[in-house]
């Protein structure tokens, strides 16, 4: 349903028959143990709704979904191995994202999911999906050909085992870091990720890296 040009509201209904591909399990998570025994996942009921609103100015979309699935693969890390397992599973995801140009030349993106999602007849939250991910970046251009900019990302409590008894703690990250066209057809960038080098784990037993410097050159060559 289209109810003008700057608004759009989509309805879909759309069940399906997905496999995760091996190279897809692996470009994911390349702890996964290799012996990995693929099954089908089915999801005979997968419904949702997108909201979207435009201006000159902001862009904002909301998108909810319901999925029942049957052969859902859970990642976990609870054995010291990262492994797949495979179970029948409902998950409700609300997910927002939005953008606006201020009259400043400061521009703000962030986008957040809530994705309750539990094995069929239990409460318990799915492994190693956490209930609440949150992500923002303001950039603020300069007098001269160069952006400043600075990252915010939050990503709440993760269950390690499918009972809930083991969980990976809240983790709140922050990354800055600025750009330049000074060069012609050239856009150089810097950026420093977890500023405050923050440690976490990315699976249980698995340490994230710590501060991250890089440097990067994008060159158009037409």
């Amino acid at each position: 349903m289209e109810a003008s040009q700057d608004r759009e509201w989509i309805f879909w209904f759309q069940p399906e028959l997905h496999l995760t591909t091996y190279d897809e399990h692996i470009r994911e998570n390349p702890y996964l143990v290799r012996e990995i025994l693929l099954s089908p996942e089915k999801r005979p009921i997968r419904l949702g709704t997108v909201l979207s609103y435009r201006t000159d100015r902001a862009a904002i979309q909301l998108r909810g979904s319901f999925t029942h699935s049957n052969n859902r693969d859970i990642t976990l890390a609870d054995s010291g191995r990262i492994r797949l397992e495979y179970a029948d599973a409902d998950q409700i995801a609300i997910e927002g994202s939005g953008s606006i140009d201020l009259p400043s030349g400061t521009k703000l993106k962030c986008t957040g999911i809530v994705q309750p999602g539990h094995e069929t007849g239990t409460s318990v939250q799915l492994p190693m999906i956490p209930i609440m991910q949150l992500n923002g970046r303001a950039e603020q251009g300069l007098g001269i050909p160069a952006a400043l900019w600075a990252s915010a990302e939050y990503m709440s409590r993760r269950n390690v085992d499918r009972a809930g008894n083991k969980t990976l703690g809240d983790v709140f990250l922050l990354g800055c870091g600025a750009s330049t066209r000074a060069i012609p057809r050239t856009v150089v960038s810097f950026g420093i990720g977890n500023l405050l080098n923050t440690g976490y784990e990315l699976w249980s037993g698995y340490s994230a890296p710590g501060r991250q410097f890089t440097l990067e050159a994008k060159v158009n060559l037409q």
